[in-house]
This record gives C-alpha cells, sequence and structure tokens, in this order.
C-alpha cells in the first residue's frame, strides 16, 4: 500500500493502560456524534485528525454503574482515566473487571503532562507546533469529556514518524508495509509487541468469527495503536478490533467487514465473521478508500422530501378511486384472503392484524387495530366496511376492547362494493415489503367510496378533510354524470345535495357546500340537532312541569361526553345562563342527551347559548382533493401557484412603495413645517417620528397577518391520491376519475374474461372435434406407444392444438356418451355467444358506461337508505344570536336592597284608580325593601353599579322570569359579586349613543360625567366605573345628554341646581374620581340625584316639576323652575324642611 493511499483510509486508534487498569465500555453511538464535526471536508491526504479522549471519571470502591451510554466498572481509590479512538473507530473493552486505581497513558501524563493540557489547566507549551486542538463533547456521559485533535499530517512528520519519538515516548513499529505505529511509555522489544500481537491476532479472529463481527478486543498496556486495512488484508495489532463494528446501538455498520469483495479482513486468519447489519460488507459508515462528500443541506432536503413523500403515498392520503388509505386497503385485502366472508363465522381480530403486519403493512400493530375499529363504527364511517363483533368504541370517545377479544369479518356492502371483482386481473398488483408477496395498488371500486365515508389525514405539509355523503344520492349523481358528462356543479347538486353524516345532524346554508364542490374547498355549519320538550312530573323527584332541551344528534365527530362535560363547565362558570340541570340518558335505543332549564329562563335563549359556546355547532372545513398522475395537469397546478405567488409578491412590493412613498411624504412635509416653524420643530418630530413608527408597526403587523392567513390557507389544502401525485379535486372531477377508473375496471375484468371463454371454448372445441372422429381416436391411442406420441399423433391428424390434444387424452370414457356430446355442443353455442358480447362490450365505451351505471344502481337498490343529514338552505340561523330567538318585548325590572331581582311581563300590573290599595310588587323578606323598580325592553343592555364603583352588565332577557308574587333570584347569582359588595343602581340602556353621557354620584358628594359608549364592552367580571376615595361608595348613576340640567339634593332640603355642559361639569374618564357636587354643612350628606331634561318647556305652571318627600311622609311638587341654575359646588337654595329622604 502506498502511503498517499494509506493516510485517506480511516484510522483506528486504540488506548491501553501501563498496568491492569478499569476501562471504559463507550458505545459508538456518542461517538458518532462527533463524527459530522470531525470529518474533514474537501478530503486531504494529510489532513486525517488523531483524536485523544479524556474522560475524567472519579472511581469509587468496586461496583459498576451505567452513565448515560457509558459503562465504568470501578477500582479501589479514585483516579483520571484516559482513552483514545481514531475515526471510525471503538473503544477497548475492559476484562478484568476489578482492578487497582491507575491513570491510563502514564508515559504520556509523566513526560507531557497531557492531562493537564486536556483539562485546559496549562498551555500546550510544546505542542502548539503540532497543531494541537482541544474539543470538549457532551455525548458520552454527565462527565465532561475531552479530546485532544492532532492532524495527522503533523503526527507523522514527512517521514512516516511521529516527532515526539525523539522524545523517546514514540517508537515506530516498521512491518513490511507501514500500516501502524504505537506511543509506548513501556520498555518492551518489537519482538515481543510482535509475539502478542500473533496471539491476539488468532484470539480475535475467532471471536470475530462466532459473534459476526462484534468481537472483543483486550488492550495492551501503554500502548496507542494506529492500524489501516490494506488491499490484501493486514495483520491485526493487540486490542484492535480490526473494521469499523457493525449493527451496534446506533444501527451503522462502521467499519471494514469481512469478506468484502474490496479485500479487507475482518480479524486474522479464520475470522470471517460477519457484522448484523446486511451481511455483505456495504455498512452505512465508508468502506476503505470510497468517500462520498456532499452538502448537509441538500442531503437534508433530498431526505425530507423522500420521507414527505412516503407519508403522503403511504400513509396518510386516500386514493381517489377506491377512497382508501394502504393500511384499509390492505386489511380488507388480508380479510378478503383469509375468507371472512360475510357469511362466514366471526374471527379474532388479532387474527386478523396479524395477517396484515406480516404479509403488508410493516408498521405497529396499534395503528392497524385502530384502523380496522374505524372501519366498524358506524358513527365515524357512513357505510361501515368491517362487521365488528364486541366492544368497538362508542361516541362517547370510550376506547375498544383489546384485539385479543373483539371478532370481525367483512361487511356484505364491502365484498360487493371493492372486492367483488378482486380476483378478474382488474387491478395492479406490487410486491410487498419484502417481495415475498404480491398486494393490489387499489381496489375495484364500484361506485365512489371516497365521497361515500369521506376521509381526514395530515400527511407532510398537506392534509385531507373530506365529508361523508349517502349512498343512494352518489349513485344518482353517477348515473346523472354518465348520461349528461358536461353536467354542471350546480345540476350535480340538486341530485348529490350535500354531505350526509353518519351521526346526522343539520348543515346550515349550502355557500359553503357550493364552494367546497366547486372550488375543492369550503366551510360547512354543522348543528346538532336539539328540541325543546316539556319533562313529565308526577314521580320521586318531580320537577314538575320544567321545560328541558332534548339533544339527539351530535356534529360529526363530536365527543358527547365531552360536550356535556363542557356544557357542565360553561354552566358553572356562568356563561351559559338558565340551566339547571344536564342529564345522559341515552341508551341502545339512540341518544338522548337533556339540559334541563330553570324556571323562568326561555329555553330558546339556552339552546342558542350552547350552539354558540360548545361543540353542538361546528364547522367541518372541506378540502376534496387527490392525485393525478398526468404531467401535464401537474406543470399546470405548478404554474398556477407560481403564478398566485408571483401575484403574492407583487402585492407585497406594492404595499411597500405605498409605505416608502408615505414616509417621504410625512419627512417633506417635516422639512417644510421646520422652515416655517423652527420653534415647533423638535415636539413635531417627535409626534411624527411616534405616529410614523406606530404606522409601521401597524403595517407590519397587517402584512404579517396576511401572510399568516396565507400560509394558513395553504396549510388548509386537503388532499387525496390520483395515481400517486395529490390534486385538489372539484365535485365533477371526483366523477370523472372515478369513472374513468371503473371503466378500465370493467375493460380489464372483460378482458380476462373474454380470455377464459376464448379458452374454455377452444377446450370444447377440441373434444367435439375428438368425439366427432372417435373411431379414428381410438385407432390412434391403440397405435401409440406413449401418451407423448398419441398427443403429437392427435395434433398432426385432427389439426388439434397441444391444449386440445392433451383435453382429448385426458377425457374420461363415460364422456363419449352421446348425452354428453350434446351437452358439449350447447356449451360450444353459449361461449360462442359470451365471446361475441364481450368484444361487443369492449368495442363499445356506451356499454361500458352502462354497465357501470348498472352495477351502480344495483348496489343502491340493495344497500341505499335516506338521508340522516338535515339541510337548511337558509344558513342565517348558523351565527344565531339568544336575542334572534326572544321577541323584544316590554318587561319590569325589580331589585330588591338585599339584592333579589326579577323580571315580569308589562301586563303584569293593569291601570287603577287613585287612592286604592294597588296590588303587591313581590314578596319581600322582613328586613327588605324595595329599591329600583324600573321599565325596559327583553333586548336593552341593563347596567348594575355596585357600591364599589364597578359596572356590570347583561341583557334584559338574561334576567330570570319570575311572578308577580316571586320572590327574585339573588343578584350574586347573575353577576359576580365580591364579598359584601351591591347593587347600588340599575340602568337599562336600549343604545349605546355616541350623545349620551352617565352621571355619578357619591355618598361623598363627588359627581363627574362620562360619555355612555365607555361602557358599551363592558367584560363579565365588570369594569371600574369610577374611583373612590376612602370609605366612599357610588349611589346614584343617572343617563344625561347635552342640554340637561342636574338637581342635587342635601339631606337637611338643600337643592342645587347645574347645568350638564363642559363649564359646570366636564367630561372625564371611565376611571376618573369627580369634583364635588355641592357644598355641605357640617353633618349634612347627599341625598339625592335626577336629572332635569333640557328638552322639557319649563314654565311656572306646567312644570316640570320635582316632587320631594321627607322621613316623616311629608313630600310637596314644586316646578323645577324655582330652582335657577347655579354654580356646581355652591350650598343651593331651600327645598324642603325636614331630612330629605328621596
Amino acid at each position: 500500500m502506498q502511503s498517499a493511499e494509506l493516510l485517506t483510509r480511516p484510522w483506528i486508534v486504540h488506548v491501553a493502560a501501563s498496568t491492569s487498569a478499569a476501562l471504559c465500555h463507550i458505545s459508538t453511538r456518542s461517538f458518532h456524534l462527533l463524527q459530522p464535526a470531525l470529518r474533514p471536508s474537501p478530503p486531504s491526504v494529510r489532513s486525517r485528525p488523531l483524536i485523544l479522549f479524556s474522560s475524567h471519571i472519579t472511581a469509587s470502591a468496586s461496583s459498576t454503574r451505567n452513565i448515560g451510554s457509558m459503562s465504568i466498572s470501578r477500582g479501589v481509590g479514585s483516579s483520571s482515566g484516559t482513552a483514545a479512538a481514531g475515526l471510525g473507530g471503538r473503544f477497548c473493552r475492559q476484562q478484568s473487571p476489578t482492578c487497582s486505581s491507575v491513570s491510563l497513558l502514564e508515559g504520556f501524563q509523566r513526560n507531557l503532562r497531557c492531562q493537564e493540557h486536556m483539562r485546559g489547566r496549562q498551555p500546550l507549551g510544546r505542542f502548539q507546533g503540532l497543531g494541537f486542538t482541544r474539543v470538549q463533547s457532551a455525548g458520552f456521559s454527565r462527565r465532561a469529556t475531552n479530546c485532544m485533535v492532532i492532524p495527522l499530517a503533523a503526527a507523522l512528520g514527512p517521514t512516516g514518524n511521529h516527532p515526539l519519538a525523539a522524545a523517546g515516548t514514540v517508537k515506530p513499529l516498521l512491518t513490511r508495509k507501514l500500516t501502524s505505529f504505537s506511543f509506548s511509555s513501556s520498555s518492551r522489544s518489537p519482538k515481543d509487541l510482535d509475539s502478542r500481537r500473533d496471539l491476539d491476532s488468532r484470539r480475535d479472529g475467532q471471536q470475530d468469527g462466532q459473534r459476526q463481527g462484534q468481537g472483543q478486543g483486550q488492550g495492551q498496556q501503554g500502548q496507542v495503536r494506529v492500524q489501516a486495512g490494506g488491499e490484501e488484508g493486514v495483520e491485526v495489532e493487540s486490542g484492535i478490533e480490526s473494521g469499523l463494528e457493525s449493527g451496534l446501538e446506533s444501527g451503522l455498520e462502521s467499519g471494514l467487514e469481512s469478506g468484502n469483495e474490496s479485500g479487507t479482513e475482518s480479524g486474522s486468519e479464520g475470522g470471517k465473521g460477519r457484522g448484523p447489519g446486511n451481511g455483505n460488507g456495504n455498512g452505512a459508515v465508508l468502506a476503505a478508500g470510497k468517500v462520498v462528500e456532499v452538502e448537509l443541506h441538500e442531503e437534508a432536503v433530498q431526505s425530507y422530501v423522500t420521507y414527505a413523500m412516503s407519508v403522503i403515498v403511504g400513509r396518510a392520503l386516500p386514493d381517489a378511486r377506491d377512497g382508501l388509505k394502504p393500511v384499509h386497503r390492505r386489511i380488507l385485502y388480508a380479510m378478503h384472503e383469509l375468507g371472512l366472508a360475510s357469511s362466514k363465522p366471526f374471527r379474532k381480530s388479532a387474527r386478523v392484524v396479524g395477517e396484515v403486519l406480516g404479509r403488508f403493512h410493516p408498521h405497529g400493530d396499534t395503528a392497524v387495530y385502530d384502523a380496522l375499529v374505524r372501519m366498524a363504527q358506524d358513527f365515524s364511517l357512513r357505510a361501515p366496511l368491517v362487521h365488528g363483533h364486541g366492544n368497538f368504541g362508542s361516541v362517547d370517545a370510550d376506547p375498544a376492547a383489546a384485539m385479543r377479544y373483539t371478532e370481525c369479518r367483512l361487511q356484505p356492502l364491502t365484498e360487493k362494493m371493492l372486492l367483488e371483482d378482486i380476483r378478474s386481473d382488474t387491478v395492479d398488483y406490487a410486491p410487498n415489503f419484502d417481495a415475498s408477496t404480491n398486494e393490489p395498488t387499489v381496489l375495484p371500486a364500484r361506485v365512489p367510496v371516497l365521497l361515500l365515508n369521506g376521509s381526514q389525514g395530515i400527511a407532510v405539509g398537506m392534509a385531507t378533510n373530506i365529508p361523508p355523503h349517502n349512498l343512494s344520492e352518489l349513485v344518482d349523481a353517477l348515473s346523472a354524470f354518465i348520461d349528461n358528462p358536461s353536467i354542471s356543479t350546480e345540476d350535480l347538486m340538486l341530485i348529490c345535495q350535500g354531505p350526509d353524516f353518519p351521526t346526522g345532524g343539520v348543515i346550515l346554508g349550502t355557500s359553503g357546500m357550493e364552494e367546497a364542490y366547486r372550488t375543492g374547498r369550503g366551510s360547512i355549519v354543522v348543528r346538532g340537532r336539539a328540541y325543546v320538550e316539556e319533562l313529565g312530573g308526577g314521580g320521586a323527584g318531580s320537577r314538575g312541569n320544567r321545560l328541558g332541551i332534548v339533544i339527539t344528534e351530535l356534529p360529526y365527530q363530536t365527543n358527547k361526553a365531552a360536550l356535556v362535560e363542557k356544557i357542565a363547565e360553561l354552566v358553572n362558570s356562568k356563561v351559559v345562563e338558565g340551566v339547571s340541570d344536564i342529564r345522559d340518558e341515552s341508551d341502545r335505543s339512540g341518544m338522548r342527551v337533556v339540559v334541563e332549564v330553570k324556571r323562568g329562563a326561555t329555553p330558546m335563549a339556552v339552546l342558542a347559548s350552547l350552539y354558540k359556546h360548545t361543540q353542538l355547532q361546528t364547522r367541518f372545513n372541506c378540502n376534496l382533493e387527490e392525485e393525478e398522475e398526468e404531467e401535464e395537469e401537474e406543470e399546470e397546478e405548478e404554474e398556477e401557484e407560481e403564478e398566485e405567488g408571483r401575484r403574492r409578491r407583487r402585492r407585497r412590493r406594492r404595499r411597500r412603495r405605498r409605505r416608502r412613498r408615505r414616509r417621504r411624504r410625512r419627512r417633506r412635509r417635516r422639512r417644510e413645517e421646520e422652515e416655517e416653524e423652527e420653534e415647533e420643530e423638535e415636539e413635531e418630530e417627535e409626534e411624527e417620528e411616534e405616529e410614523e413608527e406606530e404606522e409601521e408597526e401597524e403595517e407590519e403587523e397587517e402584512e404579517e397577518e396576511e401572510e399568516e392567513e396565507e400560509e394558513e390557507e395553504e396549510e388548509e389544502e386537503e388532499e387525496a391520491l390520483v395515481n400517486g401525485e395529490p390534486k385538489e379535486m372539484t365535485l365533477r372531477d371526483f366523477f370523472q376519475v372515478f369513472l374513468d377508473f371503473r371503466c378500465q375496471v370493467i375493460e380489464r375484468r372483460t378482458t380476462f374474461q373474454l380470455r377464459k371463454a376464448e379458452d374454455r371454448d377452444h377446450y370444447v372445441q377440441g373434444l367435439l372435434i375428438g368425439l366427432g372422429s372417435l373411431d379414428r381416436l381410438v385407432d390412434i391411442l391403440k397405435a401409440a406407444a406413449t401418451p407423448a406420441d398419441a398427443a403429437e399423433t392427435l395434433k398432426q391428424a385432427l389439426g388439434l392444438s397441444p391444449i386440445q390434444a392433451d383435453a382429448l387424452l385426458s377425457t374420461p370414457l363415460r364422456r363419449l356418451t352421446s348425452l354428453e356430446v350434446s351437452k358439449l355442443e350447447e356449451e360450444h353455442a353459449r361461449l360462442k355467444g359470451d365471446i361475441a358480447d364481450l368484444q361487443d362490450l369492449l368495442a363499445s365505451r356506451k356499454r361500458v358506461l352502462q354497465t357501470v351505471k348498472r352495477e351502480a344502481m344495483a348496489l343502491k337498490e340493495e344497500f341505499g337508505g335516506p338521508r340522516r343529514t338535515r339541510i337548511e338552505a337558509d344558513g342565517s340561523a348558523a351565527d344565531l344570536d339568544p336575542s334572534d330567538v326572544i321577541p323584544n318585548g316590554t318587561v319590569l325590572l325589580n331589585l330588591s336592597e338585599r339584592g333579589y331581582v326579577k323580571r315580569m311581563a308589562a301586563d303584569t300590573f293593569s291601570a287603577q284608580k287613585r287612592g286604592t290599595a294597588g296590588k303587591s310588587g313581590g314578596k319581600l323578606k322582613a328586613d327588605d325593601a324595595m329599591a329600583r323598580f324600573v321599565v325596559c325592553r327583553t333586548h336593552d343592555t341593563v347596567l348594575f353599579f355596585s357600591d364599589r364603583g364597578v359596572a356590570y352588565t347583561m341583557k334584559g332577557y338574561q334576567i330570570p322570569e319570575g311572578s308577580r308574587t316571586a320572590i327574585g333570584s339573588p343578584i350574586s347569582q347573575i353577576v359576580p359579586l365580591q364579598d359584601s359588595e351591591r347593587i347600588t343602581s340599575m340602568l337599562p340602556v336600549g343604545n349605546f349613543s355616541e350623545e349620551a353621557y352617565l352621571v355619578m354620584m357619591t355618598r361623598g358628594g363627588f359627581i363627574k360625567r362620562t360619555a355612555l359608549h365607555a361602557f358599551s364592552d363592558t367584560r363579565k367580571s365588570g369594569l371600574i366605573a369610577i374611583q373612590l376615595g376612602e370609605g366612599d361608595e357610588l349611589a346614584w348613576v343617572r343617563r344625561a345628554t347635552a342640554g340637561d340640567s342636574l338637581l342635587v339634593g342635601s339631606q337637611s332640603g338643600n337643592i342645587v341646581r347645574f347645568a350638564c355642559d363642559d363649564d359646570q361639569l366636564r367630561q372625564s374618564g371611565r376611571t376618573a374620581r369627580g369634583v364635588r357636587a355641592m357644598r355641605l354643612r357640617e353633618g349634612d350628606t347627599v341625598a339625592a340625584l335626577e336629572i332635569v331634561p333640557g328638552v322639557a318647556s319649563e314654565s311656572k305652571d306646567g312644570g316640570p316639576w320635582v316632587v320631594m318627600a321627607t322621613r316623616n311622609g311629608l313630600g310637596k311638587r314644586v316646578p323645577t323652575t324655582l330652582f335657577a341654575n347655579q354654580k356646581r359646588g355652591g350650598v343651593g337654595v331651600k327645598g324642603i324642611k325636614g331630612k330629605v329622604t328621596i
């Protein structure tokens, strides 16, 4: 071997201890982590590195434990061990588990202070000229592992001897060819080394042969040796496993295996073992002398594309022809091969799973069983393909029983729809994963199964989500498409109305379906079916005539148990109001979930809330895609995608240009303003810069949102496979692809049947020819010496083919009767008619299409059924709000001092004469009194203000309804009040006008005016309405507009009136505290706040009037004209004597 060739091969480095030492077992998994970083690129003749590893390990009492991938045998005391290895090499293995503590490579440690340099505690000193490099790896164990990388060119020097040999540390070992050298601290002679080497070579060779390439080496004391393989075989050094070890934990074939055609040997003379890789020397790691350089990013891209295509074609996406993914197709074909017909007994599911795994599907058993289970679930597939016996799961997402318990067989529909023509050479077959048998690439479906059962799958960079449909409608649509190939999508939708989910439900609107069928993508709103029922009473625990919502159908793939749990959670968190109980009463007869409604609550409002906040209403995002084989269509799709990408890039460039133009205009304006007003320059620049930054941030956010939307649009694409290529398809495309495939199946089946008929007719004709010359036939048979001679004579004498001659020779004597001859003649006539019919079928495209139609109609007649999913053309109910189902009537709201509230109908009270006793407004507790009584409409927003200055909102219909005599419901059950917090004001708002204000006043006399629309979007937890001082509380809230005036009264009877405008009461923010309303004398407090409308015409006799009352029950009515407008904060004028209560 030439030295240049020698230096380009992988180098193996071995470390031995100077005495019997505690060494390390280190797997190649950790070592391979360093290979990519250390492999030179591009390769150079003298750039191979020599690597010295140092694992600093503290030893303890004699014990062994695993740390990461390193197994360490420990002796007594403590030591630092050093192990070394080269590229593709391996570490030595310990032979003596118990030994004394020593330090490896004592020669290096003593002469070169190697460990100190490796630990980085001292400079490299005399090694700097040799190009030493210090590297740290975290791949071996929890302990830090250091290594020195020595360039091989520097290590060998120009003459092949290591430069350190001058120090007496390195002693070259020269053989016939320079194959190894040694670093040694011992004084052993080369002769001793050669003897030891020969012994170790024979031992290692035997171990290599016995252990199939996984021999164990034993290190020699105090040596570091390097060896490379030669073309004719090399001598094996002590402790070196020649060749790179294969089939270890990393699964890589690492090394030069025995028996390799390149001539390298693994072991000594008798060691020709093979590693557990592929057994032919072609490992995953490079063979001797061969290095393939690739760019990392190119290899990553290529590997990822290969993986992606494997997932897309082999796992995630269904084939548009038979609607099946590979795992489903393999399960059905395996069951067919096992003879699990619908008329045969059930077989264990484990038997089917084992058959699929062993012959067709080299993946996990869980995936196969889950796919089998789903094909047996009537709530997952519109037409189940497998008949399951046992627990196959439920709509509550309960898991199926283990495969050892359940049994299965094929459904009758599956046999006739997918497997009827499988034996007639209708589809292509391909080798399975180990080429031991063949499997069909597609099943000969008779209807579009992909549309019948739908499909869902997530591949790499794409997904599919196709809804199921009704079998009868699909067959009718297919027939219409056959009769009129140019039929439009709209006309097809008149026949195939839309998805038909196995769980039923209601589809709201047709716009999403039309878009999905026309473009391949669309969103369908699906709602569960529910109705309001009066719950019966009379039994134990009867709840009277309370109403309830009964749910009988759910949207597709909705978990019933999760839905019930979600409703309970929403009721507890008060997102859904008016629910008192929820029960799941489902049984074998069907689904029944009862949501019991509280008395006074509107059931339709509760149902609307359930539609809005739960999975009782969902969206099914359809994407109808499949795979196309033709390159032209694929190129067209790529061009369209590129064109769309170019349009997006142009839009982005236009947006950037517009932003740049706006920036230039702003800069131009700034320069002009700087020239005109130098004093305001800095302020304007800062403001404009802030505005510019805000605008740029907004524009960037908008651009990011647009890009995210575009990415989401791309990611949401659903795909199916047509001949191996993903393609997005419309409804017409689905029928066209299936029809083309079905016609091909019928043509292949007809060809197969024609071939069999012709072969049979040829056979029958031979029999008829022989029987027509029976005497001659007997003479030939008598004269023939052997059957072969007889067959040859028959062919020549009667003009028969070899098949016909063999048929005559094998015909029994009983078939020579006249009756048998007549039967053969009848069969021949029938076969001639069949052959003519089959030939005509192959020649007529029209007859092929009619055959497709006839066979599909037969399936419809036997297995068709009505729709389960109802379609409502008006999709306006999809965004149904509770207010949409509740009439906007007038109601009365009553709030007591103790916080009991109720809603009553407006006709609860009728007009009466003055002086009558009146009607009771409701029962009150002994220490309670009526606080607020207002009139509003059910759709109005009711604002509740607490004494702590917090505002809460709810709709009028959300307040529980009660009878006139009812106490009402605690407000704390409706509004999330804090401890000891109470409502002091209740204000209904029909619309949040921009011109309306809220005037708030506290017990301490602080007042403020805030815009009403500031409370239009109030959080569920409330919104701060006013900032309160210590000991103060919010007491009055009134609605006012511009031009109104305010009347503020004190307990002493003083009243101050001032205008509600910016001069007297400036508008303030929502969280402001406010200003003083009036000046109070000592001991006096604020007692009332009222609004004097500005639109009212004031007169001395006609009002408006102010009604005042005292605690003693005295009251009077005074015209507002008697109270002139004053400045806010005054003492006011006397309005009434005594302490005012109202």
